[in-house]
């Protein structure tokens, strides 16, 4: 896990720029039992059947860089950026 989180973190991936590394989170979910597809704005979703579509559930995460400059974390761990 760590190594791949380097190695992920270390592919640039501004906003809108995201490709590289959509297609290295992609190659790594390939060895996994998974539906995977690609929305048109560039996401990716891969989908692991279950034995019951009842209780479906989902996890979320991006892979664009943060695109303001932190100068530093307030006290309640928000950013400040001005």
């Amino acid at each position: 896990m760590f190594d791949f989180l380097v190695d992920l973190l270390n592919i640039p991936s501004p906003t809108g720029n995201t490709t590289a590394a959509i297609d290295f989170v992609a190659a790594a979910l390939k060895e996994f039992p998974l539906d995977i597809e690609r929305t048109r704005k560039g996401a990716l979703v891969a989908t692991w059947p279950g034995s019951a579509s009842t209780h479906p559930r989902a996890l979320t995460a991006h892979v664009d860089t943060l695109v303001a400059m932190v100068r530093a974390i307030k006290s309640d761990g928000r950013f400040a950026t001005d």
